[in-house]
């Protein structure tokens, strides 16, 4: 077993103000995504399943092909390995939008920074 606090963990400061922690441990990544009201996150995709949980705010999962997943706060999304994605922050509301993800295996390469 293994224990850490997220808040000790290093931030990344990505492109349109997105902050992510990491951190990684055998076959998982979990990383933290903050996003600021009216962040997009761009369609990308990976080898890893990933497993998206809103902790604060509201988030669109997006699709090449126009699909859109909305999630609150207490959802959770399951996103397929190599299913091409991107995220939306609406503005509407004013808010940080807070995630947690999970990724098996680790991803070799992080998207957006």
């Amino acid at each position: 077993m293994k224990k850490l606090k997220l808040a000790a963990l290093a931030r990344e400061e990505l492109a349109g103000g997105v902050r992510r922690r990491v951190a990684r441990h055998g076959r998982f990544e979990l990383v933290e995504y903050r996003y600021p009201p009216g962040a997009a996150f761009p369609v990308h995709r990976h080898e890893a399943e990933q497993l998206t949980v809103v902790l604060q705010g509201r988030l669109i999962l997006t699709t090449p092909q126009g699909e859109r997943l909305e999630l609150g706060p207490g959802e959770v999304a399951f996103v397929e390995a190599n299913e091409p994605h991107g995220a939306i922050v609406p503005d509407d509301l004013g808010e940080e939008v807070v995630t947690l993800n999970v990724f098996t295996p680790p991803r070799a390469e992080l998207p957006g920074g």
